[in-house]
Order: structure tokens, then C-alpha cells, then sequence
């Protein structure tokens, strides 16, 4: 059965739309936490982004347009590379943490940082 045919069945297309309905609610949560956190970001991280802003603000573009990419920014370079593999951010020991991000939870770190990344760019 191709995956086509198998969205015909109801029971499919409703699994399919809780299971994308909780990983967008998870990428939610991702982007507002690390929002609440910005302070704790790497100075390499912030500094950039603020130039960027700074930069925009400077040359004409409103406020939104400015926060949109310099957020971009933050999500593209720091935030979707931690979350897909947090031990190379320092973010986690991997040595200790090593049974708990194989298989699955690192499969949906990814997906996580993916939708991430698709809502911010």
C-alpha cells in the first residue's frame, strides 16, 4: 500500500494530524523557552544577532523585520545545531546521556529542530 492509499483511511489522516499537531506544540515550547532564556545565550551567539538588528534597524527596516532576522539568525546557527546533537553544543554530557538520545528521542530532537527551524526562516 502506497502512503497515498493510506491517507485515505481516516484513522491515518487523524493519527498523522495529532502526531504533527504535538510535534508543532513541542516546537512551540522550544522557541518560547529559549526566548525565556536568551540572557544565558553564548555571547558568541548574541553578539551577532544584535548587530544584525542593530544593522537593520539602521538601515530602515521596522522593528519586526529586524527581530524576524536576527531570530533567524539565533535559530539557524545556535538553537536547531543544539538541538539536533547537544553534546558538540556543551549543552549535555553526552558520555552520560549517551542511552537516552539514541533511536527515537534523537529522531524527534530533529524533527523538533526541523519545525523549528522551518517556523523561524
Amino acid at each position: 500500500m502506497s502512503s497515498e492509499e493510506a491517507l485515505e483511511f481516516t484513522e491515518v489522516d487523524s493519527r498523522l494530524e495529532r502526531a504533527l499537531s504535538a510535534l508543532r506544540h513541542a516546537a512551540d515550547n522550544l522557541v518560547a523557552r529559549a526566548a525565556a532564556c536568551a540572557a544565558l545565550f553564548p555571547y558568541s551567539v548574541r553578539f551577532p544577532a544584535r548587530a544584525l538588528f542593530l544593522a537593520l534597524r539602521r538601515a530602515g527596516a521596522s522593528e519586526r523585520e529586524a527581530l524576524r532576522a536576527a531570530s533567524a539568525l539565533v535559530v539557524t546557527h545556535f538553537l536547531v545545531p543544539s538541538v539536533e546533537d547537544p553534546s558538540l553544543c556543551g549543552i549535555v554530557d553526552f558520555e552520560a546521556a549517551e542511552a537516552e538520545l539514541r533511536g527515537p528521542p534523537a529522531q524527534t530532537l530533529a524533527l523538533v529542530a526541523k519545525v523549528s527551524y522551518s517556523k523561524n526562516c
